[in-house]
């Protein structure tokens, strides 16, 4: 099989804008103009998307796909001159018949055995009687028997043909071996099931077939899965899941509730905001829009820690503190949206200050703290009036 660029060297040529070799050559009898990529040695159409068909050369006629020589004839030599003299009988007999055995195509087996040396498609019996691509490839059988050229251009044109690569293995896969077909989608199934798993989408075992049988590539399966699978707080499991936590964690520190958080972060639902963060988006980006909504009622300094990346919840630490001390509360049930604690903050108040406020607050009167005040003062009392306690 003679190299491209081997066989291009010595023809006459144009260049066009981009710099690619113009050839000239005959296609179904009529010239056609292509162009030689050599640095992908890549056959291209006028159009310059690779070429895939079959194209007469001065020397050969050369079938193509997708840019790609796969198979190439040489060109007939012209025949010998003899002497002009009739020819016996017998002489006619013999190139009648070697005529007969040169144009002869044989049963389908056969074709379908010179088919796929020259396309590298296989076709076989279960594949011809199948209700999808049968009758279409039959058309084709049919012309190779009188045209094997126009045959194989009719082939790559076809519905089967044009499958990708592995839709087509495991289409005739199942066709002629279904226990084979069957152990190959259970293996297959088992790995995709498990990624899927962990990016928090399900999809149907008759959903991953019709992916397997079609040859559709993981990437798109995992994109349709998510986009085709709603995220719901406490029942999604997997990535979703991980990245609803660690977003969660950011508004919680924040004071964002979890119906505000999506509208902080510029969307509807907090579906949304999961696909968004698994399809390409930044978690550090979406928490520092969190972080930004919560400065808006915070002081200056409060401001530049945000900036920093402190989450509000540390910068309210002392403020939380003071207030769980003198209320006797748990640290724990204070939060950002404490209104006390809001107060303090955003009038950057003092600790001593708000412990001050904290016992005009109506809890305090309840705590230990207050009920020691009390027992003492009526001790300091008792003792002016001269009693000894």
């Amino acid at each position: 099989m003679a190299d491209e660029s081997t066989r291009l060297a010595g023809a006459k040529a144009s260049t066009d804008v981009a710099g690619l070799k113009v050839y000239t050559a005959n296609v179904n009898g009529k010239p056609a103009d292509f162009k030689w990529d050599e640095a992908k040695s890549l056959l291209l159409g006028a159009n310059g998307i690779p070429y895939t068909g079959t194209v007469t050369w001065s020397d050969a006629t050369v079938i193509y796909k997708d840019g790609k020589q796969v198979s190439s004839t040489p060109a007939p030599k012209p025949a010998t001159s003899r002497p002009d003299k009739d020819i016996s009988n017998e002489e006619a007999a013999k190139i009648t018949a070697n005529v007969a055995a040169t144009t002869k195509t044989g049963t389908d087996a056969e074709i379908a055995a010179g088919l796929k040396a020259a396309t590298n498609l296989g076709i076989g019996e279960a594949l011809l009687n199948d209700p999808t691509y049968g009758a279409e490839l039959k058309k084709v059988f049919d012309l190779y028997k009188t045209n094997k050229t126009a045959a194989i251009d009719a082939l790559f044109k076809t519905k089967f043909a044009k499958l990708d690569s592995d839709a087509r293995t495991r289409y005739v896969t199942k066709l002629e071996n279904s226990d084979l077909y069957k152990q190959g989608l259970k293996n297959w199934m088992i790995g995709v099931k498990k990624q899927l798993k962990q990016q928090g989408s399900t999809l149907t075992d008759q959903q991953l077939e019709d992916y397997y049988i079609r040859g559709i590539d993981e990437t798109t399966i995992f994109d349709e899965a998510l986009t085709g699978t709603k995220f719901e707080p406490g029942k999604t499991g997997g990535a979703q899941a991980d990245l609803y936590n660690q977003i969660l964690r950011t508004a919680t520190a924040n004071g964002i509730s979890t119906n505000l958080l999506p509208k902080v972060l510029g969307f509807d639902t907090i579906d949304q905001v999961i696909k968004e963060l698994q399809t390409g988006a930044s978690l550090d980006d979406f928490n520092q829009k969190i972080r930004n909504y919560a400065k808006a009622a915070v002081p200056e300094w409060a401001k530049k820690l945000i900036d920093q990346g402190t989450d509000l919840t540390d910068i309210i630490s002392p403020y939380r503190a003071t207030m769980a001390d003198e209320l006797e509360l748990p640290y724990t049930s204070i939060d950002v949206t404490d209104s006390v604690v809001q107060n303090a903050l955003s009038s950057n108040m003092s600790l001593a200050e708000m412990r001050k406020q904290l016992r005009q607050d109506s809890r305090w009167q309840y705590t230990d703290r207050a009920k020691e005040s009390v027992s003492n003062a009526a001790l300091k009392v008792l003792r002016d009036f001269g009693f000894q306690g």
